[in-house]
């Protein structure tokens, strides 16, 4: 790609600031009745701790475990939190954790942790999983959180966040944490389901589902979905001009995708296929495209079929593996002024196909111990990458090579004791182009009394930089210095990137019904990848040059109340010591706030759900981005009538001004983003 153009001088807009709408709202709310249902203490004593509060998790270590004793302060997010609250991206729902949040460029949607986010990354730092296997593509190692996830939210069940390095487990891009979604089964859908949406600036979509069970166990799901979005006109000062339509761009905000599950299973084994394709037109014409044309688009398709087994041949023992199997595509579509005054049209082509598979084994048979101990590895068969402008055609990029990884891990759990665990885990890659990493993780886990647990953690994790980073653009020596500028050339001698992270994490259960959760972090990265520029010919390449350390905490605070009303807030601070090149810059908050509260009403025949997040300000590539308040309302029929649900969600409630850093590719600063919009959902069982 033609490098970006100088940056402007304009600032990103301010955000008004201030939380009290918000606060009124939920005040209103948590008046209303909704905790009437509040039980006496004798009830509340009569509960087990773990009642509403505690659930069990398997992404930490790979088996099931009670979350108190998972190496890790893992999250949790449930269906009912999603419903509750309107999520409709796995990025709003993963922001609304401590430590999490996400940012948008009006093309992708990118997920940022305890201070870190590079503008303009891909997500490559954190390992997407749906049920349990790697759903990152292979080419930019991206985990899609925006529209361009490949499962519609509806179909989520619970999705497990394990932050912190992960490489003892899962091996390459689990660098700052895990991200595991989980899928609903057939026996949610027994009555086929109708979903009808229709919202601002032209959204419509259409969703069905129907399952199907029998007496033998044996299930099968089938859910498809699409939407469209005509997106909205947007305003941007860098082009205010008459030129470029005085900077506003127009009909190029649109947004598309269709979406397919299907889930089948029968005795050990379980088959899911998952097929998605997105479209997103391109308003801010990045990489120095005309502005306000059309034209411009990124379109993703990946489809990825998964056939996994498990099984018990005895008391104490677990065994399960999985094979996969996937198809990634990606186009993109340039427009830039020729130098006759005419259209210049890019191309940029990805192209990948991969397998792969795991088995581990789960032994309880040592008293006090749970041992696991698996492989896992991928081929990537195809990895092709392509770019050339179609008249006169030029070529930016043209490479096409195959890829591998694998994984051996040991994990084991000791218990010392009837309060003391100590997880130890350890992992040996293996990847192309010679990489070898071992990878250690260690946890003491305490709990004095049944309502404390103190949990210790340090690990180590690393990331292979992907075929993008080191393989994208013309490779070196074929343009002599001075020629080329602004375009991208390839480092096939990209080393990996490498954190060492220590966590001290403490929960406590005031009641049966409250919990509290706090955690203090510790990190530093090196050789981190950047994209910088070649002084001597203008050239954009990547390199390791860059290191950060970090120091953070979080504190959060989870109510339920048996009458269905919940609440979680949290409250985030971090301090970034940044050894970083020019070109770096991180655009993360210091300190964010969160609160979700949800409450029953008329009797639970409405839910309500405010969700209100406050970032402060980050810094631009060309100057800070103003920090903002960001507040929104779903209210929900649970059934309007007996066979039908309503749904209704205010986003951006106060309607805030806000923006999020822009990346390199971008003129602008910070890219506005969408002030108040609503959605209507409709479901219809048949």
């Amino acid at each position: 790609m033609p490098r970006p153009p100088d940056p402007p001088s304009p600032a990103a807009p301010s955000a008004p600031s201030g939380l009290r709408p918000a606060v009124a709202a939920a005040l209103a709310l948590a008046c209303s009745g909704a905790f009437a249902a509040e039980p006496s203490a004798a009830d509340l004593a009569a509960l087990p701790i773990e009642r509403l509060l505690d659930l069990e998790v398997s992404t930490a270590s790979r088996f099931r475990q009670d979350a108190r004793e998972a190496p890790s302060a893992v999250r949790v997010i449930t269906a009912g939190q999603i419903r509750d609250h309107g999520w409709r991206t796995l990025g709003e729902a993963l922001a609304s954790l401590p430590g999490l949040f996400a940012s948008y460029d009006r093309n992708y949607a990118y997920l940022g942790a305890r201070g870190f986010l590079r503008p303009g990354d891909f997500g490559s730092r954190f390992l997407l999983l749906v049920d349990g296997v790697r759903n990152n593509d292979p080419i930019y190692d991206q985990a899609n959180v925006g529209t361009d996830f490949a499962l519609d939210m509806d179909l989520v069940e619970r999705i497990e966040y394990v932050p912190g390095p992960g490489s003892s487990v899962y091996g390459s891009s689990a660098f700052f944490g895990v991200v595991n979604v989980m899928t609903r089964d057939a026996g949610d859908y027994r009555d086929p389901e109708l979903r009808l949406e229709h919202g601002s600036d032209g959204h419509r979509g259409i969703a069905l589902r129907g399952g199907w069970q029998d007496a033998r166990g044996r299930e099968l799901l089938l859910a498809a979905s699409a939407f469209a979005s005509d997106g909205r006109d947007l305003y941007f000062p860098e082009f205010d001009a008459p030129a470029g339509n005085d900077g506003v761009a127009v009909g190029n905000d649109d947004d598309s995708a269709h979406r397919l599950l299907l889930k089948a299973s029968s005795g050990e084994f379980a088959f899911t296929l998952l097929h998605a394709s997105r479209s997103k037109g391109i308003p801010t014409a990045s990489y120095a495209q005309r502005f306000n044309d059309p034209r411009p688009y990124t379109r993703d398709a990946r489809s990825q079929a998964t056939l996994a087994w498990h099984r018990e041949p005895g008391e104490g023992l677990a065994l399960s593996g999985h094979l996969t199997a996937g198809r990634f595509a990606y186009d993109g579509l340039y427009v830039y002024d020729g130098e006759d005054g005419g259209d210049l049209l890019n191309v940029d082509l990805s192209r990948a196909r991969w397998a792969g598979g795991g088995i581990q084994a789960v032994s309880t048979a040592i008293a006090g111990h749970t041992l696991v101990v698996g492989a896992d590895a991928r081929w990537d068969q195809r990895l092709r990458q392509f770019n050339v402008d179609v008249d006169p055609f030029w070529s930016y990029a043209d490479d096409s090579r195959s890829a591998h990884r694998y994984g051996l891990f040991v994990e084991d759990q000791i218990a010392v004791g009837d309060r003391l665990l100590v997880n130890a885990g350890l992992r040996y890659d293996v990847e192309s182009e010679g990489v070898r990493r071992l990878s250690p993780r260690l946890a003491l886990i305490w709990r004095p009394t049944e309502r404390d647990t103190f949990k210790a953690i340090a690990g180590e994790a690393f990331r292979t930089p992907n075929a993008y980073e080191r393989y994208y653009g013309i490779a070196a020596g074929e343009l002599e210095d001075g020629e080329g500028e602004g375009i991208q050339r390839a480092n096939p001698g990209l080393g990996s990137e490498r954190i060492r992270t220590g966590e001290l994490a403490y929960v406590r259960h005031l009641d049966a019904h409250t919990r509290l959760q706090a955690s203090a972090y510790r990190y530093r990265s090196r050789d981190l990848v950047t994209q910088v520029t070649d002084p001597d010919n203008g050239q954009l390449v990547f390199e390791n040059t860059d290191s950060v350390q970090v120091t953070g905490a979080e504190l959060g605070i989870e109510r339920s109340w048996l009458g269905g009303a919940s609440l979680r807030a949290s409250w985030e601070w971090t301090n970034l010591d940044v050894d970083a090149s020019e070109d770096a810059v991180m655009a993360a908050p210091q300190r964010m706030a969160k609160l979700q509260l949800a409450v029953p009403l008329f009797d639970g025949a409405m839910r309500a759900g405010l969700d209100g997040r406050y970032l402060s300000s980050r810094d631009g590539l060309y100057g800070p981005v103003a920090g903002h308040w960001l507040s929104s309302l779903t209210l929900r029929w649970p059934r309007l009538t007996p066979r039908t649900a309503l749904s209704a969600g205010v986003y951006n409630l106060f309607d805030r001004r806000y923006a999020d850093p822009a990346g390199p590719a971008f003129l602008q600063n910070a890219i506005e983003q969408d002030g108040r919009r609503f959605l209507l959902q409709l479901d219809t069982r048949f």
